[in-house]
């Protein structure tokens, strides 16, 4: 998600540079029931964190948090089988060990297009392949956000670090009609908000964590790849409102070139394939 991220981060400094700050649709309180929470547990398989961002953390280290989305972010796909819903993925709150980082998506103008890079939700529901003799039904559930955070460390807060990054979802499910009965459904019913907390998915051949983080103040950059175990329903979490400071100093960071850096986990380019891409979908 490195590409995604710098993508995202850097179309959003834009706009927070450009504009007067949005409000999130779930920030503030009371929350209106269109926002809807998940808890998550992810169990992580790489850890690249040479300034110490995340705290005591490895592979195999259990993380938890939660996230909030819209759900009455429009669908920009009409039909059945696919839906798109920019700017859905609000915020996300992730406890470590010793510490929480708290993130909030910058929101960007939605537009007609499904396949660019905005931050999303992007459903696909049933899609159907051909694999002699059989009929194939693929469900594939991709959220994406990037936006400006805060990592706190300790309770009370000892230590911040301030900047921001990239948070992904992502994971999916077959069926193969003939060999599995019923089918379809698999791991979601239609294309429409809000997505069923599928609960239990360690069992599921996809489902992806991807985190990227990079900290202005002080400079350090930090990225964590997983794999979920359960994401169920939960009580929704307030979006925090982004700091003018911290909007100004990640643009200005942005714009000169400090989020330019290489994929820690694969060691492939910072260009390399985000994880909303790597969810085979036939």
């Amino acid at each position: 998600m490195l590409s995604l991220t710098r993508a995202l981060l850097l179309v959003a400094s834009l706009v927070s540079l450009s504009s007067p700050a949005q409000s999130q649709t779930c920030s503030g309180g009371p929350l209106p029931p269109t926002c809807q929470g998940y808890a998550f547990s992810v169990d992580l398989v790489t850890v690249a964190d040479p300034g110490g961002i995340f705290g005591a953390v490895g592979p195999g280290t259990t993380i938890t948090g939660t996230f909030t989305i819209d759900t009455t972010a429009l669908d920009i796909v009409p039909g059945a089988e696919r839906g798109h819903y920019d700017n859905a993925l609000e915020c996300v709150r992730i406890d470590f060990p010793d510490r929480v980082l708290s993130m909030i998506n910058t929101p960007v103008p939605p537009d007609a297009d499904p396949d660019d890079t905005d931050p999303a939700i992007d459903l696909r529901n049933d899609v159907v392949s051909s694999m002699p003799p059989f009929t194939v039904f693929t469900d594939t559930v991709t959220m994406t956000m990037a936006g400006f955070g805060e990592v706190e460390v300790g309770t009370p807060p000892v230590q911040e670090f301030d900047g921001g990054g990239g948070f992904g979802v992502a994971y999916g499910d077959t069926c193969v009609q003939g060999v599995q009965t019923p089918c379809p459904p698999t791991v979601i019913e239609d294309d429409m908000l809000p997505v069923p907390g599928p609960g239990d998915v360690s069992a599921l051949p996809t489902a992806f964590f991807e985190l990227d983080f990079q900290s202005l103040v002080p400079i350090a950059t930090g990225n964590l790849f997983g794999d979920y175990t359960d994401i169920s329903e939960a009580e929704a979490i307030p979006c925090p409102e982004p700091g003018v400071a911290t909007s100004f100093l990640c643009g200005v960071a942005l714009l000169a070139g400090l989020t330019r850096r290489r994929h820690a986990r694969t060691g492939a380019p910072a260009d390399a394939v985000p994880v909303s891409a790597r969810i085979p979908l036939s």
